[in-house]
């Protein structure tokens, strides 16, 4: 019997872990954590992952005004 991990287990995920922190890439956890991130966040205003909140939230509320318009 295997014991859970205390991480999310999701299937076909696998972990990049930089423990000396010897490679010049973005970790996770603000830098704090030994996981390395892939793909990498880029300084380009328009990336995904380094999105301000505030889009994110406009994006949302803008996909839901579009759902509520075709569900009525």
């Amino acid at each position: 019997m295997t014991t859970p991990n205390t991480q999310d287990n999701v299937p076909g995920t696998e972990y990049l872990v930089d423990t000396n922190h010897s490679l010049d890439v973005s970790h996770a956890g603000s830098g704090s954590s030994d996981i390395v991130l892939l793909p990498q966040p880029t300084a380009c205003g328009r990336d995904p992952l380094v999105c301000l909140i505030m889009c994110t939230m406009h994006t949302e509320a803008c996909t839901n005004d579009m759902t509520a318009l075709v569900e009525s």
